[in-house]
């Protein structure tokens, strides 16, 4: 999920979110989270970890933002995302939700 997608998606989950239960996936990209975690060794390095760190910063708003609406978020790798989703569905059975 990216921050640019955030006014559209806001949007649509608003409008859902009056009659349904909306649950979102989002796939971690693995490439930011390991450019987020590298070592600083150089002058791009440290422009590339500063990057890498915003992008995850507005990430984690917009999937507070979603939760703020009552969305279900499912945020994941994309290798554990099948099982994320399993889990999140069973939660919500549990709940008596579904």
């Amino acid at each position: 999920m990216r921050d640019e997608d955030s006014v559209e998606l806001l949007a649509a989950v608003r409008l859902l979110t009056r009659n349904h239960l909306v649950m979102v996936a989002s796939l971690r990209e693995t490439a930011v989270d390991r450019l987020a975690q590298k070592p600083i060794e150089d002058f791009s390095g440290a422009i590339k970890g500063a990057a890498a760190q915003d992008f995850l910063h507005r990430r984690a708003r917009l999937l507070q933002q979603l939760q703020a609406c009552n969305v279900l978020v499912v945020d994941s790798r994309p290798e554990l995302l099948h099982q994320a989703l399993v889990e999140a569905y069973w939660c919500l059975k549990r709940s008596g939700k579904i």
